[in-house]
């Protein structure tokens, strides 16, 4: 079994950013349900976090939203869904 973190729920989130998908400048970590408070407006940089064990991806051990799985993998082009609940903590 996995720990109860953020890059093992099924609500994370990466995406690419850049110009485009042919000049990726970096790699961001979000919550599509918006319960993570440090990733909002944007997510963390999943560079800038060598441990993603650590805080803020053990959010996860306090979330009510968190559910088991694989989180979504976004390109620079692609669009991030809106988030399906209104649990947020904007």
């Amino acid at each position: 079994m996995s720990q109860r973190l953020c890059t093992n729920c099924r609500h994370g989130a990466t995406q690419d950013v850049g110009y485009s998908n042919y000049t990726v400048e970096g790699t961001v970590f979000l919550c599509l349900e918006e319960c993570n408070p440090v990733m909002l407006n944007g997510g963390v940089s999943w560079e800038l976090y060598e441990d993603h064990d650590k805080p803020p991806f053990d959010w996860a051990k306090e979330c009510t939203e968190y559910r088991s799985g694989k989180p979504q993998e976004y390109c620079v082009e692609d669009e991030i869904p809106e988030p399906s609940t209104k649990r947020s903590y904007r």
